[in-house]
C-alpha cells in the first residue's frame, strides 16, 4: 500500500474530484429469409395411326423447393471511462 500525504498552505482549499462513466451497448440483428420455388411441367403427346389407333401420355412433374435461412448477429459494447480532475 502506498500512502500519499497532501499538504495545505494557508488558504489553499484542495479538492478531489473522480467521474467514472460507464456506457453498455447491446445490438441485436436478426435476418430471416425464405425462398419457395414451385414448377410445374405437363406434357401431353398424341399419335394417331392409320390403323385407328389412338395413343396418349400425359406426364406431370411437380417440384417444390423451399430454403430457409436465419442469421442471428449479437454485438455488445462496453466502454469505461475514469476522469480525474485535481484542483
Amino acid at each position: 500500500m502506498k500512502f500519499v500525504t497532501l499538504k495545505i498552505f494557508q488558504n489553499t482549499v484542495q479538492l478531489n474530484f473522480i467521474s467514472i462513466s460507464i456506457s453498455i451497448s447491446i445490438s441485436i440483428s436478426i435476418s430471416i429469409s425464405i425462398s419457395i420455388s414451385i414448377s410445374i411441367s405437363i406434357s401431353i403427346s398424341i399419335s394417331i395411326s392409320i390403323s385407328i389407333s389412338i395413343s396418349i401420355s400425359i406426364s406431370i412433374s411437380i417440384s417444390i423447393s423451399i430454403s430457409i435461412s436465419i442469421s442471428i448477429s449479437i454485438s455488445i459494447s462496453i466502454s469505461i471511462s475514469i476522469s480525474i480532475s485535481i484542483k
